[in-house]
C-alpha cells in the first residue's frame, strides 16, 4: 500500500507538471488562504476568539446576507416557477411509481399545515412522526415546518422490533408529543397505545387502528 501511495502520488505530481500518466490529466492548484475561500457559503473570513477557559470560537466578519423565513418558501417559489416538475417519488407496492409534483406538493403542505393548527400543537406539544422515509412523512414534515411546529423522526424500530417500547416510551416522556403519526394504524397500535397519552391525537396514513 506504501508503494501504492508514492506511485499514485509521484503520478499526481507528473500529471500537475503537464506530464499525465495512464490517460488520466490532474491539475493541481494551490488551496487558497482560509479567509480567501469562495465556496456556496461565500467569503468565510473566519474571526477567532481564544476564551480564559480554554474554549476557542471561530465566527465569520461577514453579515448574514438576506435569507427566506421558511424553509418551505422555496417549496412555493418551485411550484410557481415549474408546478409540473417532479419534487417527490416512491415505489409503491405493485412496484408503480407514485409521484408528486412541485404544485401537488405545495398544495398538498398547506393543506396539511392548516390541519396542524387545529390541534394545540407548540414545542411543548410537538409531532411525532414513527414512520420511516416515504412521501407522508415528507409532506407532514415541511407542513410542521411551515407554520412553526416542532417535529421529531423516531426509528419505527422501536415501535415495531422492541417488545417494551422502551425506548419509544423514553422518547415520548422527552417530547411529550401533541400529535403522533403512523404511516398504518394496525402494526403500530399497540406501541401507540403504550406510550400515547391519552390527550394525544393519532393519525395514520392507513386507519387500521391507531
Amino acid at each position: 500500500l506504501a508503494h501504492l501511495g508514492r506511485s499514485l502520488a509521484d503520478d499526481l505530481d507528473r500529471a500537475g507538471q503537464g506530464h499525465p500518466q495512464h490517460g488520466i490529466a490532474v491539475q493541481i492548484r494551490p488551496r487558497p488562504p482560509l479567509g480567501e475561500s469562495q465556496g456556496l457559503l461565500g467569503r468565510l473570513d473566519p474571526v477567532s476568539e481564544s476564551r480564559s477557559d480554554g474554549t476557542t470560537v471561530i465566527r465569520s466578519a461577514q453579515p448574514l446576507p438576506p435569507y427566506r423565513a421558511r424553509l418551505t418558501d422555496h417549496l412555493h417559489e418551485w411550484a410557481a416557477a415549474a408546478p409540473d416538475r417532479v419534487f417527490l417519488a416512491e415505489r409503491r407496492a405493485d412496484r408503480a411509481w407514485r409521484r408528486l409534483t412541485y404544485a401537488q406538493a405545495s398544495r398538498e403542505v398547506t393543506a396539511l399545515a392548516g390541519g396542524l393548527l387545529g390541534h394545540d400543537l407548540s414545542p411543548d406539544r410537538p409531532v411525532a412522526i414513527l414512520g420511516g422515509n416515504d412521501i407522508e412523512h415528507a409532506l407532514l414534515a415541511l407542513a410542521a415546518m411551515e407554520v412553526g411546529i416542532p417535529y421529531c423522526p423516531v426509528s419505527p424500530a422501536y415501535s415495531l422490533v422492541s417488545r417494551d417500547f422502551g425506548k419509544l416510551r423514553d422518547a415520548f416522556a422527552l417530547l411529550t408529543p401533541g400529535l403522533v403519526f403512523v404511516p398504518d394504524g394496525v402494526p403500530f397500535a399497540a406501541a401507540v397505545e403504550a406510550v400515547a397519552s391519552a390527550g394525544t391525537v393519532r393519525f395514520a396514513t392507513r386507519r387500521g387502528e391507531a
